[in-house]
């Protein structure tokens, strides 16, 4: 008497495995879209503060903020902006509206590339501490 044993899977049981699996990427795939967003949002937040930061040491040293959004890096340029590290934002800093830019700056970080589809496209900080936000409220964009 012999017998004949089976290995391996068949057809059917490899089939409902890819499905399942499918299945399980395209509930796991919009999450982790969200996920990457909210991760290029917390490096914007973190190089807006340093940006700050680099404004408050110019300005103890020269007696003004300046429009270059990397002040210790000589020679100071008026206008120049900051890519964050990974490049889904651009932070620029500009004169607080109706002050001058002795007395206020205000720092804002845009969305660029696949992150201009976050909510929080566009989101700011003054050297008050005021912080603002484009495209979704405030305390989402700074959380």
């Amino acid at each position: 008497m012999s017998e004949c044993a089976q290995r391996g899977f068949t057809l059917l049981e490899a089939l409902l495995v890819l499905v399942i699996v499918g299945l399980l990427a395209a509930l796991a795939w919009p999450s982790y879209q969200q996920h990457l967003l909210r991760s290029g949002r917390i490096e914007a937040r973190q190089e807006l503060l340093e940006v700050a930061i680099a404004q408050e040491r110019y300005h103890s040293r020269n007696g003004s903020y300046v429009t270059d959004a990397t002040p210790l890096r000589a020679p100071e340029t008026p206008g120049r902006r900051l890519v964050t590290r990974s490049g889904r934002y651009e932070i620029e800093v500009e004169a607080c509206p109706e002050r001058q830019l002795r007395d206020c700056f205000i720092a804002t970080a845009r969305a660029q590339g696949r992150q201009s589809r976050d909510l929080c496209s566009e989101f700011s900080l003054q050297s008050d501490g005021a912080r603002g936000a484009v495209g979704s409220d405030v305390e989402t964009c700074w959380r």
